[in-house]
């Protein structure tokens, strides 16, 4: 009998002939995998660098914990192989996938007020980082080698010297640089915030306790997914408002809105990376008068990324508690030998431009898109406290 042959060898210990879910009415079904694992494959490496102080002041009414990391990553990297193997992937170690995450943590202590009936303690905590491709195992034109990680790109509309848009004088819609047969990409930002922090104050009053909890990002960018999409079904409340909302109506008549902007006259240039026009020494430009519908404007506005890229920069009224603990007296001789009542308010205030009240920034700290989110909730409760 021959001997096993050495993949075969490998499923047995790494890789699976099959996965469970659950499938049609909720029934379990199984399909067979189509990754497939090197034999030689080792866990993905990471390696830290840590370098920290702890310090206290004023008989610790004040502290100061700091931390820089600087982090190297090298992961596991997926190939395509021949389907005639039967799978279609090999994942392997080839350190091809590896970046660096630099950053630095704090966090300050502070009792400002301590008294026998009157307390105030503050905590501030603060953090940023930077990733940075060390290898990048898909380099391009506008992500390579030493650059951040996260960098947000994509295709851009045309736009002058000084920042104007362009439009297309032959049909009143902005003008994008793929329209012009160009491939570039503009760079917009970078999606991980510059800089996360979060502020916590504990109060207390004789036997009362307010706690309240302000938090946020600084920096950053992301994709705002849900005005896009809202934009280019025509359910967005922009398009009711304004410019837009007025000449809506023109739209039944074959369109009468007039954007406000420029067009080129001349045969504008791209660079083939930024997209930016390359001879404007050799063009002009004149006011646009074309006359389109609402509808294809909007449509040409939320048809790619450029315009509905947004700040991450928010800040977050989290949670508030208010807490009353009962005086233990009562209890003297009970089954219970205190008790405190607290009432709770979580998610309580967003300050974020209303513009962009369709998303919530707080669930894509860590990302470049949103998507269609299910709204942030503001809750608020109850809680009793017995102990025996």
């Amino acid at each position: 009998m021959s001997k096993p042959h050495k993949y075969y060898q490998l499923k047995k210990s790494l890789n699976s002939f099959y996965t469970t879910s659950n499938s049609y009415n909720n029934a379990l079904g199984a399909s067979y995998v189509n990754g497939l694992n090197d034999p030689s494959i080792k866990a993905g490496n990471k390696k830290t660098i840590e370098i920290g102080a702890d310090i206290r002041f004023m008989k610790n009414r004040i502290g100061l914990d700091i931390t820089w990391y600087n982090t190297v990553n090298e992961l596991l990297t997926s190939r395509t192989i021949s389907p005639a193997s039967g799978y279609t992937s090999l994942t392997e170690n080839t350190g091809l996938y590896k970046y660096k995450n630099t950053g630095l943590e704090a966090v300050i202590t502070g009792s400002i007020i301590k008294k026998k009936d009157v307390t105030w303690d503050v905590i501030v905590n603060m953090s940023t980082y930077k990733r940075v491709w060390i290898t990048n195992p898909s380099p391009n034109n506008w992500v390579k080698d030493g650059d951040r990680i996260d960098l947000v790109y994509s295709a851009g509309f045309v736009r002058t010297p000084d920042g104007q848009l362009v439009h297309n004088s032959g049909n009143g819609v902005l003008l994008r640089t793929q329209d012009l047969g160009s491939q570039a990409r503009k760079i917009f930002g970078h999606s991980d915030p510059d800089l996360s922090w979060g502020i916590i104050n504990n109060i207390g009053y004789k036997n009362f306790k307010l706690t309240f909890q302000f938090d946020g990002v600084i920096g950053g960018v992301m994709h705002n997914y849900v005005r896009q999409k809202t934009l280019q079904g025509g359910r967005h409340l922009e398009t009711t408002q304004g410019e837009w909302g007025a000449a809506r109506y023109g739209d039944v008549n074959g369109g009468t809105y007039v954007a406000d902007g420029i067009v080129l006259v001349g045969t504008p240039q791209l660079d083939p990376v930024t997209g930016e026009i390359t001879n404007w020494k050799d063009l002009t430009t004149a006011k646009n008068t074309t006359k389109t519908t609402v509808q294809n404007y909007v449509s040409r506005y939320a048809s790619i990324q450029d315009l509905n890229i947004i700040s991450k920069t928010f800040a977050k009224l989290r949670e508030v508690t208010l807490t009353y603990n009962l005086p233990e007296k009562l209890f003297a001789g009970k089954v219970f030998r205190k008790a405190s009542v607290s009432f709770i308010g979580r998610n309580l205030l967003l300050f974020y431009p209303s513009k962009y009240k369709d998303v919530d920034p707080d669930q894509f700290t860590q990302s470049g898109n949103t998507d269609l989110q299910t709204p942030t909730t503001r809750r608020y409760g109850f809680n009793l406290n017995l102990t025996f």
